[in-house]
């Protein structure tokens, strides 16, 4: 995939370069943030504390996560 030119091909390559563990926990952020932005409107109270711990569980994994090798 290097040498390879395109739209995200560096994060293309960045995302390949990660281990199965790291890419669980990207995926996990994703999901967490996702899930917090639909149940910010109209969501008993209770289910949107359940839902920003479970999103600050997976910002404190995706820390695990190395970025260095993107581009800004």
């Amino acid at each position: 995939m290097e040498g390879q030119s395109g739209l995200f091909s560096s994060e293309r390559e960045w995302w390949c370069a990660l281990t199965a563990r790291q890419k669980l926990y990207a995926a996990y952020f994703l999901l967490s943030f996702v899930l917090v932005a639909l149940l910010a409107d109209g969501s008993p109270l209770w289910v949107l504390i359940v839902a920003t711990l479970n999103f600050g569980n997976s910002a404190r994994l995706v820390t695990r996560v190395p970025t260095d090798k993107l581009e800004d």
